[in-house]
Formats: structure tokens, sequence, C-alpha cells
């Protein structure tokens, strides 16, 4: 698979990373989670983002990754039109 799109690798502040890849001329993020993450928070802060920033969240699990299952960027990107 070939991905055509242009990522940058997550975005900071000067404390804490915030993401893990980040799309900007599409406004998403790419989240990949693995066993730590807490379900609740990811939420508020996608809220947030989404709310304030005008920025989408897509959340993968490390299984999907790691399986390639990479459909799911264009699958995400194509239902928001």
């Amino acid at each position: 698979i070939c991905l055509s799109y242009r990522f940058q690798q997550g975005f900071y502040t000067p404390y804490y990373r915030i993401v893990d890849f980040y799309l900007p001329t599409l406004k998403i993020i790419i989240e990949i989670d693995g066993p730590c993450h807490d379900p609740e928070e990811d939420r508020r802060r996608d809220v947030w983002f989404e709310r304030v920033r005008g920025i989408k969240t897509l959340r993968l699990t490390n299984e999907q990754v790691l399986k390639r299952e990479f459909g799911i960027i264009d699958e995400f990107i194509f239902s928001r039109w």
C-alpha cells in the first residue's frame, strides 16, 4: 500500500507531544493507541480538537498498524465529505 498523503509527524507544545501524526492540509490527526491509552481522556481531547481547532481525529490500534490496515485512513477521509 502506498499512502499518498503528506504527513507531519506529531506536533508539540513546549511541554509534551500532542499527537502521533497530523495531516495539515486535511486537518486530521491520526493517533495510534496502545494498551496504555485512557479512552475517556482521549475522547475529551478529540472533542476539544474538533470543537476548538476544527481538527478531526482518527484512532488506530497497534494491531491495525501491525496488520497494515491503512485503508481505514482513506475511508475516514472520504466519509467526511
